[in-house]
């Protein structure tokens, strides 16, 4: 069986990711970043699984709002990229965020 890897604390969650702590702050917050509390209150000690974590990037969704707007704009054109003409992916949406 394969041993899960804990994070511990938003420090070692944000080194884990390449971000910073206030973005992953955000993502638990805007894209359900899978961060765990100990005894379940909003501010103790947090935690993450690795291989959740992992999971979690190959699915993340657009926050809520973006999404929203992205449903007024179904009959209009797509989000394009100010640099490349291509597409907007999630990692754009959250640098314009940030």
């Amino acid at each position: 069986m394969e041993k899960n890897n804990a994070l511990n604390g938003w420090k070692e969650i944000a080194n884990y990711l390449r971000l910073g702590v206030r973005t992953v702050q955000r993502y638990e917050k805007n894209f359900d970043l899978p961060v765990r509390r100990l005894a379940g209150k909003p501010r103790s000690l947090v935690f993450a699984i690795t291989q959740e974590i992992d999971g979690w990037r190959q699915t993340a969704l657009v926050p809520k709002r973006a999404a929203e707007a992205a449903a007024d704009n179904e009959t209009t054109e797509p989000a394009r990229s100010s640099d490349n003409g291509q597409s907007a992916s999630v990692e754009d949406v959250t640098r314009e965020m940030d």
